[in-house]
């Protein structure tokens, strides 16, 4: 039953696709930077423009609409960090095989640099042990040497 307003009109109900095509309209004017004062005379106006019935609203469904907007925006906001970072790796191997197959190399290590940047892999990992990076590769450097002298010491006894 239709309850009847204060002029004597009856109420009219918006449908869920009146809703959407005026919540959509909305959304639009408020990214742009439109206000809620902006928003009610864009319907006002386009109810006397149309004379179509999903415009001729009140605040409170300007405010709904509005909620709505904010409500949208905190969703499309929230992301799966561990989607999107999915996402970027693929992407950025996909670019990388690109890169490389021109025989683009400037763009293939810009791309490589991207991707060490956004994985954190220049980052250090500390495995618990107090050697730095210096120190780890002298002692490489010193089994290196060791090897050669004992490569090379091999080399004379057989040759004795």
């Amino acid at each position: 039953m239709a309850i009847p307003k204060k002029n004597g009109d009856p109420f009219h109900k918006s449908t869920r696709s009146q809703v959407i095509i005026r919540q959509n309209a909305a959304f639009k004017l408020l990214l742009n930077g439109y206000g809620r004062n902006d928003l009610l005379q864009y319907y006002v106006a386009q109810y006397k423009k149309t004379g179509n019935k999903l415009w001729d609203v009140g605040i409170n469904t300007v405010s709904k609409d509005i909620a709505a907007f904010k409500k949208e925006l905190t969703k499309l906001a929230s992301v799966n960090r561990e989607e999107e970072l999915g996402r970027a790796r693929a992407r950025l191997d996909g670019l990388y095989r690109l890169a490389m197959a021109d025989h683009d190399i400037k763009t293939a290590l810009s791309i490589e640099k991207t991707r060490i940047e956004l994985f954190r892999l220049n980052e250090i990992i500390d495995d618990g042990t107090d050697e730095s990076l210096d120190e780890l590769i002298k002692a490489l450097k010193s089994k290196v040497v060791q090897r050669k002298k004992q490569k090379t010491t091999k080399k004379k006894q057989d040759d004795e």
